[in-house]
């Protein structure tokens, strides 16, 4: 073989376990990410769920005092604070 031959066998061979590869990722990875597509909803509404407490707490808080609280004299009202 020429050196020219020799050339282009070489980097055939090298280059083309490498275009496999990234041709396969190519199809793969997308795939996998169809797939998955169900699973990362589960994972966002598990985690918008998780605030669904703490902004129900906030509303309550944001809420004036009952009526009797706030017109009874001599009646202090007293915030309750949840321990973490």
């Amino acid at each position: 073989m020429t050196n020219h031959t020799t050339f282009w066998t070489v980097l055939a061979v090298v280059t083309f376990p490498a275009l496999l590869l990234t041709g396969l990722l190519c199809v793969i990875v997308p795939g996998l990410n169809l797939m998955l597509i169900p699973l990362w909803s589960f994972v966002a509404m598990a985690y918008v769920g998780g605030f669904s407490n703490e902004i129900e707490r906030c509303r309550r808080l944001a809420q004036r005092a009952p009526a009797a609280l706030r017109k009874a004299p001599g009646v202090v009202a007293v915030q309750r604070v949840n321990a973490l």
